[in-house]
């Protein structure tokens, strides 16, 4: 398996690999859609659609704008053809006028889909954990200052743009004798695409602050 470390938009197609798509697997029942590439660290594709809404109920289709596939990570062409496949089955229910599985459900209709492209080769998943994969080498993180904290059991962790702000932060939390209080930087692009940095410990300590799940923990040490 070839992981490619450059920007996938000067390899990959959007255009050839949905037609391929389309005819090969969709029997061309899908229209022609705008197609995209965005930088999200957060979702590895999306079908961006006009609904009509009531209550909680999605009533009607008003548009399929556009499917929108990440560049952020490194990808095989076999995990691209994947992501682009899974907002495939998207558009193509929104299509078909199929609503209650859009909006980040992955219902009945989605899954009788998606089953149907994994017995044909095609690998698709209802989700997939972008964490799990490694940034493109083109994606440049910024530097961010942290601060890290227990309060009670939990542990927490705030970011910053500014390491006076996290110092600012640290003296703060040790006035109010929070335990295991730790600094740190790091320029992992997951950090700075992921959380919310914090121009200012004063707005930082009005929002809150995020769990140190393993996850994050992950994130911060690069372990």
């Amino acid at each position: 398996m070839i992981f490619l470390r450059e920007d996938i938009r000067s390899i990959f197609d959007l255009q050839k690999t949905y037609d391929m798509l389309n005819k090969k697997y969709f029997k061309n029942e899908l229209k022609k859609y705008p197609l995209a590439w965005m930088r999200s660290s957060k979702t590895l594709g999306v079908c961006e659609a006009k609904v009509v809404v009531q209550g909680k109920e999605i009533i009607r289709l008003s548009k399929i704008e556009r499917i929108k596939i990440s560049n952020f990570y490194e990808l095989t062409y076999e995990q691209f053809e994947a992501i682009m496949a899974h907002e495939m089955i998207h558009a193509l229910l929104l299509q078909r006028g199929i609503l209650n599985d859009y909006g980040g459900t992955h219902g009945l209709e989605f899954t009788k889909e998606m089953d149907k492209l994994r017995k044909m080769g095609i690998p698709v998943t209802k989700t997939e954990d972008p964490m799990e994969l490694a940034v493109s080498s083109h994606v440049k993180g910024k530097t961010v200052y942290g601060i890290t904290f227990v309060s009670g059991t939990t542990s927490l962790v705030q970011f910053f743009s500014k390491e006076s702000e996290a110092e600012k932060a640290a003296e703060y939390y040790k006035s109010r004798r929070y335990k295991d209080i730790q600094t740190f930087v790091t320029n992992n692009p997951k950090v700075s695409s992921s959380f919310r940095i914090f121009k200012s410990f004063d707005v930082a300590r009005r929002s809150g602050s995020y769990r140190v799940t393993p996850e994050v923990d992950k994130l911060i040490t690069g372990k």
